[in-house]
Protein backbone atom coordinates (compact mmCIF):
# COMPACT_ATOMS: atom_id res chain seq x y z
CA UNK A 1 0.00 0.00 0.00
CA UNK A 2 1.71 3.16 -1.13
CA UNK A 3 1.67 6.58 0.93
CA UNK A 4 -1.54 7.70 -1.10
CA UNK A 5 -3.80 5.01 -0.53
CA UNK A 6 -2.89 4.94 3.25
CA UNK A 7 -3.56 8.90 3.66
CA UNK A 8 -7.25 8.22 2.06
CA UNK A 9 -8.15 5.14 4.10
CA UNK A 10 -7.36 7.31 7.34
CA UNK A 11 -9.49 10.39 5.75
CA UNK A 12 -12.61 8.00 5.50
CA UNK A 13 -12.03 6.58 8.99
CA UNK A 14 -11.70 10.45 10.38
CA UNK A 15 -15.22 10.54 8.31
CA UNK A 16 -16.89 7.48 9.84
CA UNK A 17 -15.62 8.78 13.47
CA UNK A 18 -17.01 12.16 13.17
CA UNK A 19 -20.50 11.19 12.08
CA UNK A 20 -20.32 8.06 14.49
CA UNK A 21 -19.47 10.79 17.14
CA UNK A 22 -22.32 13.26 15.93
CA UNK A 23 -25.14 10.33 16.01
CA UNK A 24 -23.62 9.48 19.44
CA UNK A 25 -24.26 13.17 20.50
CA UNK A 26 -27.87 13.40 18.79
CA UNK A 27 -28.90 9.96 21.00
CA UNK A 28 -27.62 12.09 24.28
CA UNK A 29 -29.39 14.84 23.27
CA UNK A 30 -32.68 13.30 22.39
CA UNK A 31 -32.33 11.32 25.91
CA UNK A 32 -31.87 14.40 27.28
CA UNK A 33 -35.12 15.71 25.91
CA UNK A 34 -36.91 12.87 27.12
CA UNK A 35 -36.07 13.01 30.62
CA UNK A 36 -36.82 16.64 30.71
CA UNK A 37 -40.36 15.85 29.31
CA UNK A 38 -40.83 13.33 31.99
CA UNK A 39 -39.71 15.44 35.37
CA UNK A 40 -42.63 18.04 33.80
CA UNK A 41 -45.68 17.40 34.84
CA UNK A 42 -48.53 17.87 32.26
CA UNK A 43 -49.74 21.39 31.97
CA UNK A 44 -53.67 21.04 32.53
CA UNK A 45 -56.04 20.98 29.98
CA UNK A 46 -57.16 24.28 28.79
CA UNK A 47 -60.74 25.00 30.37
CA UNK A 48 -63.81 23.86 28.31
CA UNK A 49 -65.75 26.88 27.87
CA UNK A 50 -69.71 26.83 29.32
CA UNK A 51 -71.99 26.94 26.22
CA UNK A 52 -74.58 29.09 27.37
CA UNK A 53 -78.22 28.39 26.02
CA UNK A 54 -78.93 30.78 22.74
CA UNK A 55 -81.41 33.48 23.95
CA UNK A 56 -83.22 35.47 21.05
CA UNK A 57 -82.62 39.56 21.40
CA UNK A 58 -85.47 41.60 22.43
CA UNK A 59 -87.77 43.47 20.05
CA UNK A 60 -87.60 46.82 19.59
CA UNK A 61 -89.98 48.75 21.84
CA UNK A 62 -91.86 51.61 20.33
CA UNK A 63 -93.67 53.26 23.99
CA UNK A 64 -96.30 51.20 23.81
CA UNK A 65 -97.26 51.13 28.03
CA UNK A 66 -98.87 48.17 29.58
CA UNK A 67 -98.51 44.61 28.55
CA UNK A 68 -96.16 45.51 25.91
CA UNK A 69 -93.71 47.33 27.54
CA UNK A 70 -93.57 44.29 30.37
CA UNK A 71 -92.99 42.25 27.85
CA UNK A 72 -89.83 44.16 26.33
CA UNK A 73 -88.51 44.41 30.32
CA UNK A 74 -88.54 40.75 30.21
CA UNK A 75 -87.22 40.00 27.38
CA UNK A 76 -84.55 42.34 28.18
CA UNK A 77 -83.75 41.03 31.52
CA UNK A 78 -83.45 37.38 30.25
CA UNK A 79 -81.15 38.56 27.64
CA UNK A 80 -79.20 40.16 29.83
CA UNK A 81 -78.71 37.65 32.96
CA UNK A 82 -77.81 35.06 30.45
CA UNK A 83 -75.24 37.54 28.78
CA UNK A 84 -74.16 38.78 31.97
CA UNK A 85 -70.33 39.00 30.28
CA UNK A 86 -71.84 41.78 27.83
CA UNK A 87 -72.71 44.19 30.36
CA UNK A 88 -70.07 44.98 32.76
CA UNK A 89 -70.90 48.39 33.89
CA UNK A 90 -74.41 50.63 34.22
CA UNK A 91 -73.20 52.55 31.13
CA UNK A 92 -73.39 49.04 29.06
CA UNK A 93 -76.86 48.09 30.01
CA UNK A 94 -78.33 51.27 30.05
CA UNK A 95 -76.68 51.63 26.09
CA UNK A 96 -78.25 48.51 25.59
CA UNK A 97 -81.26 48.77 26.28
CA UNK A 98 -81.70 52.76 24.37
CA UNK A 99 -80.55 50.80 21.40
CA UNK A 100 -83.82 48.72 21.33
CA UNK A 101 -86.25 51.82 22.05
CA UNK A 102 -87.64 53.35 18.57
CA UNK A 103 -89.56 56.32 18.20
CA UNK A 104 -91.77 58.14 21.48
CA UNK A 105 -89.62 55.77 23.79
CA UNK A 106 -86.22 56.23 21.57
CA UNK A 107 -87.06 59.97 22.22
CA UNK A 108 -87.71 59.40 25.72
CA UNK A 109 -84.46 57.66 26.68
CA UNK A 110 -82.37 60.28 25.16
CA UNK A 111 -81.80 62.23 27.88
CA UNK A 112 -80.70 59.48 30.05
CA UNK A 113 -77.98 58.47 27.23
CA UNK A 114 -76.41 61.59 27.78
CA UNK A 115 -76.20 60.89 31.50
CA UNK A 116 -75.19 57.37 31.15
CA UNK A 117 -72.16 58.82 28.47
CA UNK A 118 -70.14 60.89 30.63
CA UNK A 119 -67.32 60.38 33.11
CA UNK A 120 -68.35 59.18 35.79
CA UNK A 121 -71.56 58.56 34.87
CA UNK A 122 -74.43 60.18 36.60
CA UNK A 123 -77.19 57.59 35.96
CA UNK A 124 -77.41 54.46 37.46
CA UNK A 125 -78.95 51.47 36.09
CA UNK A 126 -81.72 51.14 38.99
CA UNK A 127 -82.37 54.14 38.80
CA UNK A 128 -82.78 54.07 34.56
CA UNK A 129 -85.45 51.29 35.05
CA UNK A 130 -86.87 52.98 37.91
CA UNK A 131 -87.62 55.63 35.37
CA UNK A 132 -88.98 53.22 32.71
CA UNK A 133 -91.55 51.57 34.52
CA UNK A 134 -93.08 54.67 36.10
CA UNK A 135 -93.06 55.83 31.92
CA UNK A 136 -94.52 52.72 30.69
CA UNK A 137 -95.56 50.47 33.65
CA UNK A 138 -99.80 50.56 33.92
CA UNK A 139 -99.76 52.32 37.15
CA UNK A 140 -103.64 50.83 37.55
CA UNK A 141 -102.24 47.12 37.35
CA UNK A 142 -102.27 46.65 40.60
CA UNK A 143 -105.76 47.66 41.42
CA UNK A 144 -107.14 45.92 38.61
CA UNK A 145 -105.54 42.35 39.60
CA UNK A 146 -106.76 42.95 43.49
CA UNK A 147 -110.08 43.89 42.26
CA UNK A 148 -110.23 41.17 39.71
CA UNK A 149 -109.18 38.33 42.32
CA UNK A 150 -111.79 39.89 44.37
CA UNK A 151 -114.58 38.82 41.84
CA UNK A 152 -113.32 36.04 40.69
CA UNK A 153 -115.28 33.10 40.80
CA UNK A 154 -114.75 29.31 39.62
CA UNK A 155 -116.83 28.68 37.20
CA UNK A 156 -115.35 25.29 34.95
CA UNK A 157 -112.43 23.48 35.85
CA UNK A 158 -110.26 24.34 38.97
CA UNK A 159 -107.37 24.21 36.38
CA UNK A 160 -108.73 27.22 34.73
CA UNK A 161 -109.63 28.96 37.56
CA UNK A 162 -106.41 28.70 38.97
CA UNK A 163 -104.68 29.86 35.83
CA UNK A 164 -106.55 32.97 35.75
CA UNK A 165 -105.84 33.30 39.85
CA UNK A 166 -102.44 33.33 39.22
CA UNK A 167 -102.19 35.97 36.47
CA UNK A 168 -103.92 38.52 38.80
CA UNK A 169 -101.92 37.41 41.93
CA UNK A 170 -98.25 38.50 40.47
CA UNK A 171 -99.76 41.98 39.70
CA UNK A 172 -101.59 42.14 43.31
CA UNK A 173 -98.56 41.74 45.14
CA UNK A 174 -100.35 40.11 48.34
CA UNK A 175 -98.54 38.23 51.07
CA UNK A 176 -99.30 34.41 51.16
CA UNK A 177 -101.67 33.85 53.40
CA UNK A 178 -104.16 36.52 52.01
CA UNK A 179 -103.75 35.06 49.14
CA UNK A 180 -104.47 31.25 50.00
CA UNK A 181 -107.85 32.93 51.87
CA UNK A 182 -109.13 34.44 48.70
CA UNK A 183 -107.90 31.58 46.40
CA UNK A 184 -110.41 28.89 48.37
CA UNK A 185 -112.95 31.34 48.74
CA UNK A 186 -113.20 31.77 44.69
CA UNK A 187 -113.72 28.07 44.55
CA UNK A 188 -116.50 25.73 43.91
CA UNK A 189 -118.67 25.11 47.17
CA UNK A 190 -117.91 21.68 46.89
CA UNK A 191 -114.14 21.74 46.39
CA UNK A 192 -114.07 24.19 49.54
CA UNK A 193 -115.39 21.89 51.80
CA UNK A 194 -113.52 18.86 50.62
CA UNK A 195 -110.50 21.22 51.64
CA UNK A 196 -111.98 21.84 55.23
CA UNK A 197 -112.46 18.47 55.80
CA UNK A 198 -109.28 16.99 54.18
CA UNK A 199 -107.70 19.20 57.18
CA UNK A 200 -104.79 20.08 55.22
CA UNK A 201 -102.45 22.93 56.05
CA UNK A 202 -101.04 25.03 52.84
CA UNK A 203 -98.47 27.04 52.39
CA UNK A 204 -98.06 27.85 49.39
CA UNK A 205 -100.77 28.76 46.17
CA UNK A 206 -99.31 25.56 44.17
CA UNK A 207 -100.04 23.29 47.29
CA UNK A 208 -103.77 24.10 47.57
CA UNK A 209 -103.66 24.02 44.26
CA UNK A 210 -102.94 21.04 43.61
CA UNK A 211 -104.66 19.00 46.27
CA UNK A 212 -108.11 21.70 44.65
CA UNK A 213 -107.32 20.00 41.38
CA UNK A 214 -106.91 16.62 42.04
CA UNK A 215 -110.19 16.55 44.59
CA UNK A 216 -112.06 17.92 41.36
CA UNK A 217 -110.47 15.33 38.98
CA UNK A 218 -111.85 12.65 41.30
CA UNK A 219 -115.34 14.07 41.91
CA UNK A 220 -115.83 14.43 38.56
CA UNK A 221 -115.27 11.02 38.44
CA UNK A 222 -117.20 10.44 40.67
CA UNK A 223 -119.84 12.07 39.80
CA UNK A 224 -119.72 10.05 36.49
CA UNK A 225 -120.15 6.65 38.43
CA UNK A 226 -116.29 6.01 37.15
CA UNK A 227 -114.55 5.89 40.20
CA UNK A 228 -113.85 3.36 42.88
CA UNK A 229 -116.70 2.93 45.67
CA UNK A 230 -114.10 3.94 48.13
CA UNK A 231 -113.36 7.60 46.72
CA UNK A 232 -117.02 8.28 45.74
CA UNK A 233 -117.72 11.41 47.60
CA UNK A 234 -121.22 13.04 47.89
CA UNK A 235 -120.09 16.83 47.80
CA UNK A 236 -123.20 18.38 48.78
CA UNK A 237 -123.54 15.80 51.69
CA UNK A 238 -119.76 17.29 52.64
CA UNK A 239 -121.32 20.73 52.58
CA UNK A 240 -124.41 19.97 54.72
CA UNK A 241 -122.66 17.79 57.57
CA UNK A 242 -119.43 20.64 57.56
CA UNK A 243 -121.86 23.67 57.55
CA UNK A 244 -125.43 22.43 58.02
CA UNK A 245 -126.85 24.96 55.81
CA UNK A 246 -130.08 25.55 54.09
CA UNK A 247 -131.01 23.97 50.61
CA UNK A 248 -132.36 25.99 47.60
CA UNK A 249 -135.31 24.99 45.96
CA UNK A 250 -132.82 23.67 43.32
CA UNK A 251 -130.80 21.67 45.04
CA UNK A 252 -134.16 19.68 46.91
CA UNK A 253 -135.25 19.10 43.85
CA UNK A 254 -132.21 17.33 42.57
CA UNK A 255 -131.68 15.80 45.79
CA UNK A 256 -135.50 14.27 45.76
CA UNK A 257 -135.13 13.00 42.22
CA UNK A 258 -131.84 11.24 43.41
CA UNK A 259 -133.72 9.85 46.50
CA UNK A 260 -131.53 11.58 48.99
CA UNK A 261 -132.09 13.02 52.34
CA UNK A 262 -132.17 16.96 52.77
CA UNK A 263 -130.16 16.51 56.19
CA UNK A 264 -127.53 14.60 55.70
CA UNK A 265 -127.13 13.97 52.12
CA UNK A 266 -127.39 10.08 52.38
CA UNK A 267 -129.61 7.82 50.39
CA UNK A 268 -132.45 5.44 51.69
CA UNK A 269 -134.15 7.79 54.02
CA UNK A 270 -135.90 11.26 53.98
CA UNK A 271 -134.97 13.67 56.09
CA UNK A 272 -137.87 12.81 59.45
CA UNK A 273 -136.40 9.46 59.64
CA UNK A 274 -132.69 10.66 59.63
CA UNK A 275 -130.69 8.67 62.15
CA UNK A 276 -128.56 11.95 62.81
CA UNK A 277 -131.74 13.31 64.69
CA UNK A 278 -131.11 10.17 67.27
CA UNK A 279 -128.57 12.25 68.80
CA UNK A 280 -125.12 13.74 67.96
CA UNK A 281 -123.34 10.01 68.19
CA UNK A 282 -124.56 9.39 65.16
CA UNK A 283 -124.16 12.89 63.68
CA UNK A 284 -120.57 12.50 64.67
CA UNK A 285 -120.10 9.04 63.02
CA UNK A 286 -121.43 10.25 59.86
CA UNK A 287 -118.75 13.40 59.94
CA UNK A 288 -115.83 10.88 60.59
CA UNK A 289 -117.18 8.42 57.99
CA UNK A 290 -116.90 11.56 55.70
CA UNK A 291 -113.32 12.52 56.87
CA UNK A 292 -112.21 9.43 56.39
CA UNK A 293 -113.42 9.16 52.85
CA UNK A 294 -111.81 12.50 52.21
CA UNK A 295 -108.26 10.71 53.65
CA UNK A 296 -108.25 7.89 51.76
CA UNK A 297 -109.25 10.51 48.70
CA UNK A 298 -106.38 12.55 49.34
CA UNK A 299 -103.88 9.65 49.61
CA UNK A 300 -105.13 8.24 46.28
CA UNK A 301 -104.94 11.54 44.44
CA UNK A 302 -101.57 10.42 42.71
CA UNK A 303 -102.71 7.15 41.28
CA UNK A 304 -105.89 9.27 39.73
CA UNK A 305 -103.92 12.06 38.57
CA UNK A 306 -101.79 9.65 36.51
CA UNK A 307 -104.76 8.18 34.93
CA UNK A 308 -106.88 5.97 37.04
CA UNK A 309 -110.51 5.32 36.79
CA UNK A 310 -111.63 8.46 37.44
CA UNK A 311 -109.89 9.89 34.92
CA UNK A 312 -111.15 8.11 31.90
CA UNK A 313 -113.10 10.63 30.63
CA UNK A 314 -109.66 12.65 29.68
CA UNK A 315 -110.94 15.50 31.66
CA UNK A 316 -108.26 14.88 34.81
CA UNK A 317 -105.10 14.43 31.77
CA UNK A 318 -106.10 17.87 30.55
CA UNK A 319 -106.30 19.46 33.86
CA UNK A 320 -103.18 17.99 35.07
CA UNK A 321 -101.78 19.00 32.12
CA UNK A 322 -102.74 22.53 32.98
CA UNK A 323 -101.62 22.63 36.22
CA UNK A 324 -98.48 21.15 34.86
CA UNK A 325 -98.34 24.28 32.81
CA UNK A 326 -99.06 26.18 35.77
CA UNK A 327 -95.91 24.99 38.02
CA UNK A 328 -93.25 25.62 35.25
CA UNK A 329 -94.56 29.32 34.98
CA UNK A 330 -91.94 30.26 37.23
CA UNK A 331 -92.89 33.70 37.26
CA UNK A 332 -96.62 33.27 37.49
CA UNK A 333 -96.77 32.33 41.63
CA UNK A 334 -96.17 35.44 43.86
CA UNK A 335 -93.67 33.55 45.85
CA UNK A 336 -91.11 32.87 42.64
CA UNK A 337 -88.69 35.20 41.49
CA UNK A 338 -88.86 36.58 38.00
CA UNK A 339 -86.74 38.41 35.23
CA UNK A 340 -87.22 42.50 35.43
CA UNK A 341 -85.81 44.94 33.34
Amino acid sequence: MDASEAAKLRQQLADITKKANDEEEKRRQAEAKLEDALRTPNPPPPPTATKTPKIAQPDKFNGERGAVAETFARQVGIYMTVNKHLFPTDTTRILFVSSYMTGPAGVWAAPFLDQAAVEPPTLTYAEFTAAFRGMFFDPEKKAKAEQALRALKQTGSVADYTHTFVQHASAAGWDIPTLLSQYRQGLKRDIQMALIVSRTAFTTINEVATLALELDTAMSGAEAGTAPAKQRIDPDAMYLLALNGRLSDSEKARMMREGLCFRCGAQGHISRNCPTKKGKGHRNARIAAMEDQIRQLVEGMAAIGRGGPADKGGKGRADSSKMEALRNEGCAFPECGGFVL
